[in-house]
């Protein structure tokens, strides 16, 4: 089964895309999944590309608390 990536919004994406997917493996394990997550946020300025938000995690440990309250954060696991 071929990798499948997650679409970007952000200009110059597609070839980060590409090297993301072809480095995740056939199967993954929650190790690997991690690993995939913290890639994308990176990728994505620690951004959910849906919302917009910061991801939680990230935002404790590199903004200020009156930073977290003015930007919008969130919790960017997902539950299946």
């Amino acid at each position: 089964m071929p990798a499948v990536t997650t679409p970007s919004v952000r200009f110059g994406a597609k070839a980060k895309d590409k090297e993301i997917a072809s480095e995740s493996g056939e199967s993954s394990t929650r190790e690997d999944q991690k690993w995939l997550k913290k890639a994308c946020l990176r990728r994505d300025g620690n951004r959910c590309v849906l919302s917009g938000t910061y991801d939680d995690d990230w935002a404790a440990a590199n903004l200020t608390l009156e930073q977290q309250v003015t930007f919008k954060t969130t919790n960017t696991d997902v539950r299946i």
